[in-house]
């Protein structure tokens, strides 16, 4: 039997679709286990991952399905990394789904997508803990053996998860001359407030040790 799904309508402009990967799956050849989720960032589309994804499948082989996520393209990608990152998680269900047998899953994201992917990835794995409470099995070598252990990680998307892997993706603010004219001027004010502050706090601290120590 033969079952097609869309990983992504690729397009070159918005909303145009090019192409639609499909997949064989049958019982003399077991389809991919292993998906890859590609995110792209602000104001992109799948296509921004079409040489990426070639390359990919060309070095990984069959046993990875490539998919790169289109529910957050151009203007939805400003909606907030809670809506964005919904939107995600509801997509990667909705593919793991369709597709019998994958049992590993990993995320590639850029930009602004590696933001949206670490919100998908927390309620994915949240769900997936609320329904079974079960972790990943892992492989161990323990005296020349190999053992199976439960890593304790639980599962996203009820797979096994595997890599996590973001390109630019401001994971800790983004920062720098050409913010917003209120907020550089709020970091002018604050920064120096806080130092003072931390350092404030740091003398109380050494003069109480002082204390303990000396009586």
């Amino acid at each position: 039997t033969t079952k097609y799904l869309c990983s992504h309508p690729m397009s070159t402009g918005r909303g145009s679709p090019v192409s639609c990967s499909s997949m064989e799956a049958s019982k003399s050849k077991p389809g991919p286990e292993h998906l890859i989720v590609l995110v792209h960032g602000i104001m992109a589309s799948p296509s921004d991952w079409t040489y990426g994804e070639a390359v990919l499948k060309k070095r990984l082989g069959d046993n990875f399905f490539i998919y790169a996520s289109s529910s957050n393209i151009y203007a939805k990608s400003f909606d907030g990394i809670n809506v964005a990152g919904r939107r995600l998680a509801k997509e990667v269900l909705d593919v793991v789904q369709k597709m019998a047998g994958l049992k590993k899953i990993s995320f590639i994201a850029h930009s602004l997508g590696g933001l949206f992917a670490r919100y998908a990835i927390s309620i994915l794995y949240s769900q997936q803990a609320k329904e079974t409470g079960s972790g990943a099995s892992v492989m161990l070598t323990s005296g020349g053996s190999e053992i199976s252990r439960t890593s304790g990680l639980g599962a996203i998307a009820g797979l096994e998860p595997t890599n996590f892997i973001t390109l630019a993706t401001p994971h800790l603010g983004v920062r720098g001359k050409n913010q917003v004219g209120v907020q550089h001027a709020l970091n002018y004010i604050c920064e120096p407030f806080l130092t003072s502050h931390l350092i404030l706090v740091a003398l109380e601290a050494k003069a109480l040790f002082w204390c303990l120590t000396n009586f």
